[in-house]
């Protein structure tokens, strides 16, 4: 058996979504020894600091265009996802396509069709949903709704979705019927290690780290820094994206601030807790890594964002909630009294408690999760579907007409 994962970025880049392919490959070596598995990614590179993450082998195709911001790098993109599409369903079995070049799974939709392959949709991020999240295209246009219509009528085989509200809201806007793996992307586990210089402070000390794109709140990020009492709260900050200027600008010069240019799962586990932000037109159509990485570090959230998405859902007992309101707009009284909460050194202690349990409890269904996405592939496999089905028909017959029972008594 064959299998192909396919993404833009794959170690030893630190994108997230590459590392998240890199884990779950050598988990299903680990559970699957007779799988081949094969990588093929891009040449690009993610432009931040990061850890560097050993990955293994991995083919690449040379990026399209490089400079960001235009529309040609936009091309640029989708032609790098039809070559991966092409190169991946060339001698795989089965295909496992992410969400990074944007529309790849929609390639790999219609090359597998074509060449006769099972395929994986592994919705890190959905498109063309998102394309309308970030306002570049309407949810009336003839674009959007052609993507959508192929995406209805070229169902992957299975999904890996990043939890089940992100699935239950696929099967409702989507109209589909296909089942799903579910397999949190962010998932760690850290040894400890000596406290960074910025754990020497006192006060309560809330972090956030890693992009602040067009799925997350600059203003929020900035109102909870600006209404914190710089007496009791210290904020670590390591931020990119297109926002992150923004944030910069709203928050200032403040004493209370440290800025870092990069921050690892080990230094963030030191942190009391972590901010989570994601706007409500983005809810399910991303899911924040932020979050899954906190509670797995035992580290409780501060959401700013819709109670309706698999963050709160799965979180909610190892966090505070600032809740968007309908027309998109936050309550201050929403910020005050979580971050009076957190200041409550019990109630962040019994948080901390519940998100090591949470984290310890989503290791494992992760675990069993991809123990079931091997036995479904193991499943596809001719050789040894064919060997199971035996051993099963063996089984149901009566011990005297089993093979290797003759004379027996």
């Amino acid at each position: 058996m064959k299998l192909a994962i396919v993404n833009a970025f794959y170690p030893p880049d630190s994108a997230i979504t590459g590392v998240a392919a890199s884990e779950l490959v050598e988990t299903l070596r680990d559970a699957a020894p007779s799988l081949e598995v094969a990588v093929f990614a891009t040449d690009r590179s993610y432009d931040r600091a990061g850890e560097v993450v050993a990955g293994g082998p991995v083919e690449r195709i040379p990026a399209a265009f490089r400079r960001s911001g235009s529309l040609l790098r936009l091309a640029g993109s989708v032609w790098d996802g039809i070559r991966l599409a092409r190169r991946a369903c060339r001698d795989a079995d089965v295909v496992v396509a992410m969400s990074d070049p944007p529309l790849l799974g929609l390639w790999v939709a219609l090359e597998s069709r074509r060449k006769g392959r099972l395929w994986v949709d592994w919705t890190m991020d959905l498109y063309p949903e998102a394309f309308v999240a970030a306002g570049l295209i309407s949810a009336r246009s003839v674009v959007y709704r052609s993507i959508l219509g192929l995406m209805r009528r070229f169902q992957p085989d299975r999904y890996i979705c990043l939890g089940t509200a992100q699935h239950r809201w696929m099967q409702a806007h989507r109209a589909i019927d296909r089942p799903a793996f579910h397999y949190p992307c962010g998932i760690c586990d850290v040894q400890a290690s000596e406290p960074p210089a910025w754990r020497r402070d006192d006060r309560i000390v809330l972090a956030y780290a890693g992009n602040v794109g067009k799925a997350h709140s600059a203003e929020q990020l900035a109102a909870i820094v600006r209404r914190a009492d710089p007496a009791a709260f210290a904020f670590v900050l390591s931020i990119y994206g297109a926002k992150s200027a923004r944030v910069k600008e709203l928050i200032g010069d403040r004493s209370n601030v440290t800025w870092c240019s990069h921050l690892s799962h080990a230094d963030l586990a030191h942190a009391d807790a972590h901010i989570v932000s994601l706007l409500g037109a983005w809810s399910h159509i991303c899911v924040p890594s932020k979050a899954v990485a906190a509670v797995c570090l035992g580290r409780p959230i501060l959401f700013a964002g819709s109670p309706d998405t698999d963050t709160w859902s799965q979180f909610a007992g190892a966090g505070w909630l600032i809740a968007e309101r309908a027309d998109g707009s936050y309550e201050s009284g929403d910020i005050d009294r979580a971050l009076r909460s957190i200041a409550d050194r019990r109630q962040l202690s019994s948080k901390a408690q519940r998100a090591a349990a949470i984290g310890l409890d989503l290791r494992r269904s992760a675990q069993g999760e991809v123990r079931r996405l091997a036995d479904w592939l193991a499943a596809q496999d001719p050789v040894v579907a064919t060997a199971e089905n035996r051993v099963r028909e063996r089984k149901s017959l009566p011990l005297s007409a089993r093979p290797g029972r003759a004379g027996m008594r």
